[in-house]
């Protein structure tokens, strides 16, 4: 699977324990095994995170359960 800066739109690559991309921004890896790509100047945005239409695309995703179809690495 693929990233991609959620501020420059470059591709992220794997580097130790970060995601960085061509321009510099870095994004760390958690002891649990996740990456936040919320860029820090939105965390306490009005609107931070999913807006209305990603939450719908979300919802009938998941109702559609292609997650059997994916394979997971």
């Amino acid at each position: 699977m693929s990233y991609q800066c959620p501020l420059c739109q470059q591709p992220l690559t794997l580097d130790d324990r970060s995601y960085r991309c061509s321009n510099n921004h870095q994004f760390d890896k958690a002891k649990e095994g996740y990456v936040n790509l919320m860029p820090v100047q939105h965390k306490r945005s009005k609107d931070p995170g999913d807006n209305k239409e990603m939450m719908q695309a979300r919802r009938t995703f998941l109702a559609h359960d292609f997650t059997h179809r994916c394979e997971i690495r």
